[in-house]
């Protein structure tokens, strides 16, 4: 399979190289201009305007561009136009080098030669004294111009400090002349009649001066690059712009739509494929990769000093706690987990004096003023089922157990092991009536203490894990008090936030002791772990499986339909909110809920299966527009009446929940353990085959093939080592 080819369409534009430079804004204003005009993010800092190109004819005019067609692939975005008789085509991509790249050619017709002047240009800021933007360094070599450009910005109410980076704007022959020009501020659409260069190239040349220096420095920076195209008749003239931020040109732009398409498809290549006939599953297998590597963010020059997935586009692009969990789990499955470890490591090294994981790692600052809740212990022997290494253990098993200790000391000091949130945004699940419930005030922000279901599961898988690591690294001591510390929480879950009469897991009200009776899709939490046994299956039955509560038209929603404070329009209390988990159905609190019926109905209730199949395809459904299966995302959240995803936000392929690993899991049933054993345990999902191949556990690779009415096979480095009629439970050691 051609995986660029599969995921073609043309009304996407996000472009990444898997390194600190993406370009993917949320809202364009300049798609059908040539370049780049709309804001790409260099880590998590906005680079604006990068760079845009003005077509001239011979007489020095600009040439009006009417749009034809849009396509694109993860590798490029291809634009066409018609110039008055000429055809002009743009290929943009992002190349791992972190360079933007357009590639443009023009075809002319005609009979005759035609002479066409492209420009390229941008327009920076630059306000020195005055703090955000300066433009610096500027020179000219004689092929291209090199800036620096130096942002000093303030970030949750902290002046960070200076964040510089290094631009080269150049093509892939010399300009014909240049020009940098200082301006006060004018309008900033990419209009070649706005540059203060269209009455000197009125004359025939930029002039070839760099006039940076006026009565005072502030206002904006004009770069321009002027450049010239004899297009013989019936034939086809070419150029190739670069931008590279933070490094150098170089040789990158002889074939750099090659060189990006090369790089993609190493990336898939390398990936396990999954195949499978339901489209929807097909599709997203695929697209959800895209989004991991497009989110990668794998350079020295932040504070993360191991590779991760950003959370998201824009404002979300640095490495989030509440997320890295969920990258954990997927990544785990690349053939190097650089980047699964990665998303614990980043945290474990920046822990805070007091044993917290920081909430936010951005490019200048790790944010430790706040935290995110979660599933450390999980994200660890996830990663090490696949990839046993005891050096990996030893590094993070100290930060892990002062994290445990924090949670201890600071989120249960009663020691009823039930452990508190303090504010609604830590959960990462804000506006919900189980925070009304402990404080009335608690959407204002208020701190509130809430014995957290989600809080106290996360903290038990954590004990969990801590005891296993200690065992491996030989502090046998440690590992009984973890053990203790487990059984406990455990006993805790059961007695105290267990509610027989409601049948559901609920959060406790720590003033009174008394659980809330709030019911939220958190409550079902346990059931990814052995804490949930036969007695608390009412809790799916009667809730998660209830159509007038969480099994609406598009499950799960955050909370169900009957809550007091639900909205399926994204409203509380009767305003749009931007992240509101009053009822939306969020992919994050899906792949708990898909977790959590799935590993019931395989360790519980093998009844539940078709139930737990149904919600992962229902699921993955979901995220695609108008239930188009060309036309694949990630949002946010949706409406779980109508579908509907939160476009609003403009945040498309968010990374904050893990799909891959459900069909890893569940459709192919590939479940390793720390233990070295392999389970093979597909759910009854309706297909008539599948297959799950290129994927490594424990250095053997592993094949599992299912074709209807033939056999179920496992193999292992190419031997089968199992074939039987029917799709079972299998299982194997490594």
């Amino acid at each position: 399979m051609d995986v660029l080819e599969a995921l073609r369409r043309p009304d996407k534009w996000f472009l990444g190289g898997g390194k600190a430079l993406l370009w993917a804004p949320p809202f364009p204003s300049y798609l059908d201009w040539p370049g780049f005009w709309d804001e790409a993010h260099y880590f998590d800092h906005v680079v604006e305007r990068p760079f845009t190109v003005a077509l001239l004819d011979q007489t020095y005019q600009c040439l009006a561009l009417k749009p034809l067609s849009r396509d694109w692939r993860p590798s490029e975005l291809t634009t066409a136009w018609m110039a008055g008789d000429l055809l002009v085509s743009e290929r943009k991509a992002l190349l791992p080098q972190d360079v933007l790249v357009s590639e443009l050619s023009i075809w002319n017709p005609t009979d005759r030669p035609v002479i066409v002047r492209p420009v390229a240009y941008t327009a920076q800021r630059s306000t020195p004294g005055i703090g955000d933007h300066v433009v610096a360094d500027v020179s000219f070599d004689g092929s291209a111009f090199r800036y620096v450009k130096r942002q000093q910005i303030s970030l949750r109410g902290q002046e960070l400090p200076v964040f510089s980076y290094k631009v080269m704007l150049g093509a892939d022959q010399p300009p014909e002349s240049f020009a940098g020009q200082l301006s006060e501020w004018n309008s900033l659409r990419p209009e070649w009649q706005l540059t203060p260069f269209v009455e000197r190239m009125s004359q025939g040349s930029l002039g070839d001066e760099l006039r940076l220096a006026g009565w005072n420095n502030d206002g904006l920076v004009y770069l321009g690059l002027q450049y010239s195209m004899e297009i013989l008749p019936e034939s086809r003239g070419r150029l190739v712009l670069g931008c590279a931020v933070g490094d150098e040109l170089g040789q990158l732009l002889l074939q750099p739509i090659e060189l990006s398409q090369e790089s993609w498809r190493e990336y898939f290549d390398d990936l396990p494929s999954l195949e499978v006939p339901d489209a929807y599953l097909q599709r997203y297998w695929w697209y959800r990769w895209f989004g991991l590597r497009l989110n990668t963010v794998d350079h020295p020059g932040g504070r993360a000093r191991h590779p991760f997935v950003a959370e998201g586009i824009a404002q979300f692009r640095n490495h989030i706690s509440y997320s890295a969990q969920a990258h954990a789990l997927e990544c785990r499955w690349q053939p190097s987990r650089a980047v699964a470890r990665g998303s614990v490591l980043n945290f474990t090294e920046h822990q805070a004096p007091n044993g917290a994981f920081p909430g936010n790692i951005y490019a200048q600052l790790v944010h430790s003023g706040d935290m995110y809740l979660a599933n450390w212990g999980r994200a660890v022997q996830a990663i090490y089922a696949l990839d046993p290494n005891d050096r990996f253990l030893a590094e993070v098993y100290p930060a892990l157990r002062r994290y445990a200790q924090f949670l201890d000391d600071e989120r249960d000091p009663e020691g009823c092991h039930l452990y508190d949130v303090i504010n609604q945004g830590e959960t990462g699940q804000e506006y919900m009536s189980r925070y009304q419930a402990v404080d009335p005030r608690a959407d204002h922000w208020d701190e509130l203490r809430l014995k957290g279901v989600d809080a106290t599961v996360y903290a038990y898988e954590l004990q969990r894990a801590l005891a296993w690591m200690a065992g491996l690294l030989g502090q046998p001591e440690e590992a009984v008090y973890w053990t203790s510390q487990a059984v406990a929480t455990c006993q805790a879950v059961r007695e105290r936030l267990w509610d027989p009469t409601l049948e559901m897991f609920t959060d406790i009200n720590p003033e009174s002791g008394q659980r809330t009776g709030v019911k939220a899709a958190v409550g079902f939490y346990p059931f990814m772990t052995d804490i949930a046994t036969h007695q608390h299956l009412g809790a799916l039955r009667r809730h998660l499986l209830n159509p007038d509560e969480f099994w609406l038209p598009f499950p799960v929603p955050s909370s169900p339909a009957d809550d007091t404070y639900f909205s399926p329009w994204a409203e509380w209390k009767g305003k749009r909110h931007s992240c509101p988990w009053n009822g939306r159905t969020w992919p994050m609190t899906n792949s708990h809920a898909c977790d959590a019926l799935a590993r019931a109905s395989q360790q519980l209730d093998p009844s539940l299966q078709p139930a737990a199949a149904e919600l992962i395809q229902r699921f993955v459904s979901l995220m695609f527009f108008d239930g188009d299966v060309g036309r694949p995302n990630c949002f946010e959240h949706y409406n779980p009446i109508t579908g509907h995803p939160s476009a609003y936000r403009g945040i498309d392929d968010y990374q904050h929940s893990w799909v891959v690993d459900l069909m890893v899991r569940y459709v192919a049933g590939l479940q390793p353990d720390v233990d070295g054993a392999l389970v093979v345990d597909p759910l009854p999902f309706p297909l008539s085959s599948f297959g799950l191949e290129r994927v490594f556990v424990r250095k053997r690779e592993v094949a599992v093939r299912w074709e209807a009415g033939t056999a179920f096979q496992v193999l292992i480095d190419g031997r089968e080592v199992h074939r039987s009629p029917e799709r079972e439970r299998v299982v194997l050691t490594l």
